[in-house]
């Protein structure tokens, strides 16, 4: 059986993104998109919930998200999930 990884998430900018360059040219931009839900319980109360998740643009993309993302943006995004590990204050 195959597998997917795809995510698409609708949201808003938490602040303006944080872009990088790397001495070889390439560039990064860093942001986290707020994703909100609202639901009732059980017993009639509304709640909402919001997640934090961060985005992380590459290359070309870096530099859209740079000169167009400000904080509070409405972001439509889709691409791939992928975790990284924190050990012994250095990212694996």
């Amino acid at each position: 059986m195959p597998n997917v990884n795809k995510v698409i998430l609708i949201g808003h900018a938490g602040a303006v993104p944080e872009v990088r360059q790397f001495d070889n040219g390439n560039k990064v931009a860093n942001v986290r998109i707020a994703v909100s839900e609202r639901y009732t319980t059980r017993d009639g109360q509304q709640v909402d919930n919001t997640e934090w998740i961060p985005l992380v643009f590459n290359g070309k993309l870096a530099d859209i998200a740079g000169q167009f993302i400000q904080k509070g943006s409405p972001l439509f995004v889709e691409g791939k999930w992928s975790t990284r590990k924190w050990t012994d204050q250095q990212w694996a």
